[in-house]
């Protein structure tokens, strides 16, 4: 780790967006490929209406437990897993600075094109298959179940 930047303490929350891609054989690895090798219809959900996006300001969405950030700029735009691999703080709380996607607690920061660590390029957010249709940001509903059932997010929300 370089001068200034704390080594990171995992923590349930960060675990779970790492096993969402990051490793070899991970959830998110694992999920894309299953989905790729096993055509079946999609469940597509709208979780915002694009035209209430704000351009480059993060915004949060919950499906089925899983927190979700949003990030639109220009007519592209991001849905990546919602909480920081540091501390698990919810990262539409954040906000953004150039290309990147900054938490609001530590200041841990993200490319919010693609959810890569722009600090550490072996951290990264899980990005989430998304598209706009009629008006809406859409995901498919499978690909946040399947994250839910195998890695549990580990939020206590009534807290």
């Amino acid at each position: 780790m370089a001068p200034g930047r704390p080594t990171p303490t995992p923590t349930p929350a960060s675990r779970f967006a790492r096993d969402l891609g990051s490793r070899p054989g991970s959830f998110g690895r694992t999920l894309q490929a299953r989905l790729l090798a096993y055509p079946r219809p999609m469940q597509p959900i709208a979780i915002a209406q694009w035209n209430e996006i704000p351009d480059r300001e993060p915004v949060g969405a919950l499906v089925d437990n899983v927190d979700l950030v949003i990030v639109r700029w220009d007519d592209n735009h991001s849905v990546l897993y919602g909480r920081c691999l540091h501390r698990g703080a919810l990262l539409s709380d954040g906000h953004i600075s150039g290309a990147n996607l900054i938490c609001g607690l530590h200041g841990w920061d993200y490319v919010y094109m693609t959810g890569v660590s722009a600090y550490n390029n072996a951290e990264r957010l899980y990005r989430f298959s998304s598209w706009i249709e009629d008006g809406s940001v859409m995901i498919d509903a499978d690909e946040i179940m399947a994250g839910e059932k195998e890695h549990p997010q580990p939020v206590d929300r009534s807290a």
